[in-house]
């Protein structure tokens, strides 16, 4: 791709070519320049996605236990300690929405 982007630029610089040549060239240049910028993106996102899989994965078990804690101790608590334990739980599952839809391609920031 990188190839087809120099050729191209080659002939735009070339010197008495007709004009619906050097339309299609630079018609050529600009999609060769989106792909290279798409596949740029992709494999930046593919590599933060890796990078960041493992601290991800360890954030969402330790919020699913805390989850699955705080969900048992509402069975034996009083009125006042249900409502603090229940919007604790909303906040663990805040947490785990955040968790699994943080996009790929930016650093993570880790909640723990």
């Amino acid at each position: 791709l990188k190839k087809k982007l120099r050729d191209t630029e080659r002939i735009l610089k070339k010197q008495g070519i007709p004009e619906t040549i050097k339309r299609a060239a630079e018609r050529k240049l600009k999609d060769f320049k989106d792909q290279l910028k798409e596949r740029e993106d992709r494999l930046k996102n593919d590599k933060m996605a890796k990078k960041y899989k493992m601290v991800k994965f360890f954030e969402q078990k330790k919020t699913l236990r805390k989850l699955k804690t705080c969900i048992s101790q509402v069975d034996g608590a009083s009125d006042q300690e249900k409502a603090k334990l229940h919007d604790l739980a909303d906040q663990y599952k805040t947490n785990l929405a955040y968790i699994k839809y943080y996009p790929t391609g930016k650093k993570y920031i880790a909640l723990y």
